[in-house]
């Protein structure tokens, strides 16, 4: 599954000592470096993003299916909750309430689930990146799940269990109440602190980057507005009196979010007058604001290499998906009026995150200072190697450069299906059936008739999530990261929507067997680990190194006889073949890996006969290529074991130090791979 180096024949001379402790600093850090690599899933949203927009929001799911159901599922098992959110606005959207309803339930207990689990996953993101943990939800996505779920089971004649989810976020022990004291408590946080410590040394946060500031958030408007209507509908009117207070409150408390008047529509549903009845209407326009990865560099002025001054920062931004303001209006019986904004979902979304941005910006800069750091002792220790130091040092530290850019991944995890904004109006009516016309300024236009009803709240809704501009949105689909391009089916409907273990690519483990021949030795035999579904690969190996006479290949070296070594390798270049020449060639990629490799050379005939010289240590820098890596499960796609294999040739310069004569020595060796699991 992931690859590694084998060795070069190393010809020339060095002595053992001072290259003990250069080379080993050198594959030290490199270790450290690859150990943490992960890569950034590509966009594969778009033909989902492109139905969602063009209201065929049935088009949509199946479309979300096939991709889910395929080889590689569009939500990974890390990313379970972005799979039932999504999937239950969708189904909400296209009517189907039922089915809405349960997704979101599952989306929710997961979300509940992941704030009960261990620190270690959090631990591991200062080492690795956020991908290593499981995507937990934001506090925003777990709020509108029960809004919608609401909405769900009011379109169900359920009021009780609308209630039920109303309250889980309105009650004092509610999701706003625990949320809004979060924020309260929480102040300036430690990472608040550490970014006003840097600005004093000369680190200028971009402004394109939430600023990380301290806000309160009292809650949600647009829930509160709900709960109000809903408490009408079930004859408890102090508490749809408590709800509809709540909604002026929530304005008055946030202002960032809440930066227009509060709808007039909210005081008329409070007081209908006698003899008349009160329709109702919502609508949502627009998809929120999506994640992408943004990237971000800092002079570290303090680094000693000059290819390390200029780290990059891979961070979560939030690309807006349209542009314009909304405007829907309402026609009833002839009479015309425009809804009013109650909540810019989308604002929501920023802020609660622009909340806790200081401390992930922590935990960012933490981990590549840590990386940097082990890159900059390892180049610097490679700069001892003789006249060829300079060289030795240029190949560390750009090597270490790559493989921490490979390694830094932003986390663009989150539903992709919310509104952007909810609006809300009403007109007060003689009980009555009346033909109702709901139209969007993006020209989607929806009729239905109202059955109007005294004592109810007779609500109605409408979505349009096409966009204003289509070209701005289309943009936005395409940029923004996701899972794999395709799924994995499951056996009937009931398993089609559960992610499938062992594809999610930030957890893919796998084990393989290497034989590499020719360059430093003989042969080498090893055995390593696959990380992050085959893109870092870590091994263990063996090997024998020809003596310096050697009549069986060409002449041996000074660096002779058994070879015990580790090596780690990471990709940086993947060309699936299917791209190229169509799906017939899908068992068919090349890869490209730089990776670093630390050996023990016995220096003794390699038979148990007569040490030449004391043991040493060396270092090698490698360029590992896949001629072809060969995946069998397109052609037995039944195997549980030995799926793939891999012939490579791998060109490698391996650091020869001493006091004597220290010098960069080229080897070409060629290997066979072969995936165990």
């Amino acid at each position: 599954m992931s690859e590694m180096l084998p060795y070069d024949r190393c010809n020339r001379a060095a002595d053992s000592r001072p290259g003990i402790i250069r080379n080993g600093l050198l594959a030290c850090g490199l270790c450290l470096l690859f150990l943490s690599c992960a890569t950034t899933k590509p966009a594969a949203f778009l033909d989902i993003d492109i139905a969602v927009y063009g209201g065929n929001f049935e088009e949509g799911i199946e479309a979300m299916q096939e991709r889910q159901e395929a080889k590689k599922p569009l939500y990974p098992e890390s990313n379970a909750i972005s799979l039932f959110l999504d999937k239950g606005m969708l189904e909400h959207y296209a009517g189907n309430y039922e089915e809405s309803a349960q997704n979101l339930q599952e989306a929710e207990r997961l979300i509940e689930e992941a704030h009960t689990k261990s620190v270690s996953a959090a631990v591991a993101s200062y080492i690795a990146n956020d991908n290593t943990k499981d995507y937990a939800g934001e506090d925003f996505e777990d709020i509108y799940i029960n809004v919608f779920n609401a909405l769900n089971y009011y379109k169900q004649d359920d009021i009780d269990g609308a209630l039920v989810e109303i309250r889980k976020l309105t009650l004092s022990s509610g999701k706003l109440d625990i949320i809004s004291r979060r924020y309260e408590e929480s102040g300036r946080s430690v990472g608040d602190w550490v970014m006003e410590q840097l600005s004093k040394i000369g680190f200028s946060l971009s402004a394109s980057l939430p600023q990380g500031e301290p806000m309160t958030y009292s809650g949600s408007a647009l829930a509160q507005y709900l709960g109000a209507l809903f408490f009408l509908a079930d004859g408890n009117e102090d508490s749809a009196h408590i709800a509809f207070n709540a909604v002026e409150e929530a304005f008055a408390a946030n202002p960032a979010i809440y930066g227009y008047p509060v709808p007039k529509a909210v005081a008329e549903a409070r007081d209908v007058p006698e003899g008349m009845a009160r329709l109702n209407v919502i609508a949502f326009a627009g998809l929120s604001p999506v994640k992408e990865e943004g990237k971000f560099s800092q002079a570290w002025i303090f680094m000693q290499n000059p290819e390390l001054k200029n780290p990059v920062f891979k961070l979560p931004v939030f690309v807006d998906r349209d542009t314009g303001d909304y405007r829907v209006s309402v026609t009833v019986n002839g009479e015309t009026f425009d809804l009013e904004l109650i909540e810019d979902m989308g604002a929501v979304a920023k802020e609660t995150y622009n909340a806790k941005f200081a401390n992930l910006f922590l935990k960012t800069y933490i981990r590549v200072l840590l990386k940097y750091a082990a890159a900059d002792i390892a180049a610097t220790a490679a700069s001892q190697a003789g006249k060829y130091g300079d060289i030795a040092r240029f190949a560390a530290a750009n090597a270490a450069r790559v493989a921490i850019n490979l390694s830094e991944s932003a986390d663009i995890r989150m539903g992709r299906y919310l509104p952007n904004k909810a609006f809300i109006g009403g007109i007060n009516l003689e009980p009555g059936s009346y033909p109702v016309i709901i139209e969007f300024s993006t020209g989607y236009r929806k009729e239905l008739t109202a059955e109007v009803k005294p004592g109810e709240i007779n609500l109605i809704d409408a979505v349009s999530l096409t966009p204003n501009d289509m070209t701005v949105a289309l943009m936005a689909s395409a940029g923004a990261g996701g899972g794999g391009s395709s799924g994995r089916g499951g056996a009937g409907s009931s398993s089609r929507w559960v992610p499938a273990p062992g594809d999610d690519d930030y957890h893919h483990l796998g084990m393989y067997f290497d034989a590499g021949f020719m360059g430093a030795t003989y042969f080498t035999t090893g055995i390593g680990l696959s990380l992050y579904n085959d893109v870092v690969k870590f091994q263990v190996q063996y090997g024998l190194a020809p003596p310096e006479n050697d009549d069986y290949t060409t002449d041996g070296g000074r660096y002779v006889g058994h070879v015990i070594g580790i090596k780690l390798l990471a990709n940086f270049f993947t060309l699936p073949f299917e791209r190229l020449f169509g799906p017939s060639w899908g068992f068919y990629t090349m890869n490209f890996a730089v990776g670093a490799n630390f050996s023990w050379f016995g220096m003794d005939d390699g038979l148990g006969g007569n040490r030449h010289r004391d043991p040493l240590y060396m270092g090698a820098a490698s360029i590992q290529w896949d001629i072809i890596k060969a995946d069998m499960s397109h052609f037995f796609p039944s195997w549980k074991y030995f799926k793939s294999f891999s012939l490579y040739a791998e060109p490698e310069f391996w650091f020869a130090s001493s006091d004597v004569n220290a010098e960069t020595i080229f080897k070409l060796s060629y290997g066979l791979r072969v995936s165990m699991f």
